[in-house]
């Protein structure tokens, strides 16, 4: 069982690195280094770009020996007008796995954390994922595009500690954001689902077939399944017919920790991977449960990352239908 952290907790937006204040003893640092009495001894993220900032999130107190916790905390960042990000570089303790940043339309005190809920994932969308295992860890958007913010949603980081010792450990996260340079010209970042959120399963060893004819080109440079604790099985095809069938991913034995940080199909910005008008993608899911499941508790998803050129926004699959979101 996860162990379950305080539910408030400090957070503060660092915005230049003129604001740190002590000088590192003790610290693990090097001598005469600057550092923030916020960090945890040793911990040391770089500060950020001038035409960035930095979410310092506070630390994560006594994680029990052997567990394994997926934290959730809301920022203090909600901006009025779509925020667009070139950059993240992720920073966290050593039992780091991963940070990743959401956006939130569903609000909540900033600096609340928790262990992060199936209900919370239903409302979040993935901007970027970043660092792991203790190191830094960069996440960058391909040459011309930009991730977005959409305004009047929460930025959400997710950060993910294992603590593999026979002692109880402290442990802590940090995000340094960067914005592409005043006057640059880029295209955002759309997010497409390939999903259904109408199924509903008792115990058992229940399967979901989805399939999607495409409504439009869509040219993806990242492509993510994404299924919860209970899934066992998840392969993706796309149909282009008349060349064939291409497997994207066949994962017969999914972790549950892929929830938060996924298998992924990445490609290089001048040969992006093209769904065309009326080709067909295909998710099947399987599960081991031993009680009832339905979308939130569950998923059975394909996202993709693409170019939004045209403005189109966000578009979703779902039950075969497509509507933006």
């Amino acid at each position: 069982m996860r162990p379950v952290p305080s539910t408030r907790s400090a957070l503060a937006f660092v915005l230049v690195p003129g604001a740190l204040a002590l000088a590192a003893c003790g610290t693990g640092a090097p001598p005469g280094a600057v550092v923030d009495p916020r960090l945890l001894p040793g911990f040391a993220p770089t500060p950020p770009a001038l035409d960035g900032e930095q979410i310092l999130l506070a630390p994560v107190r006594g994680l029990a020996p052997g567990s394994d916790s997926e934290l959730c905390t809301w920022t203090d960042r909600v901006p009025e007008r779509d925020l667009f990000i070139k950059r993240v570089k992720g920073f966290q303790t050593a039992g780091g796995h991963h940070v990743v940043i959401y956006a939130t339309r569903v609000l909540q005190p900033p600096g609340t954390t928790r262990l992060c809920t199936d209900d919370d994932m239903v409302t979040f969308q993935l901007i970027s994922v970043a660092a792991g295992e203790g190191i830094a860890g960069t996440e960058e958007a391909p040459e011309g595009l930009a991730f977005r913010v959409p305004a009047g949603s929460q930025i959400v980081v997710n950060q993910h500690f294992i603590n593999a010792t026979a002692s109880k450990m402290d442990a802590q996260a940090a995000l340094n954001i960067e914005y592409p340079p005043a006057g640059q010209k880029f295209t955002p970042v759309g997010y497409t689902f390939f999903t259904d959120t109408q199924f509903k399963f008792g115990p058992g060893n229940p399967s979901l077939d989805v399939s999607c004819r495409l409504d439009r080109d869509y040219r993806a440079w990242l492509l993510l399944p994404h299924m919860h604790e209970w899934g066992s099985r998840i392969r993706i095809e796309h149909d282009q017919a008349p060349a064939g069938t291409k497997v994207l991913f066949d994962l017969p034995e999914w972790q549950k920790d892929w929830a938060f940080h996924p298998p992924q199909l990445r490609k290089d910005i001048a040969d992006l991977y093209t769904f065309k008008k009326d080709d067909t993608v295909r998710v099947h899911c399987e599960w081991q449960t031993d009680h009832e499941i339905t979308f939130g508790r569950e998923m059975c998803v394909l996202m993709a990352m693409t170019e939004d050129r045209d403005g189109t926004g966000n578009r979703v699959c779902d039950h075969g239908t497509w509507h933006s979101f």
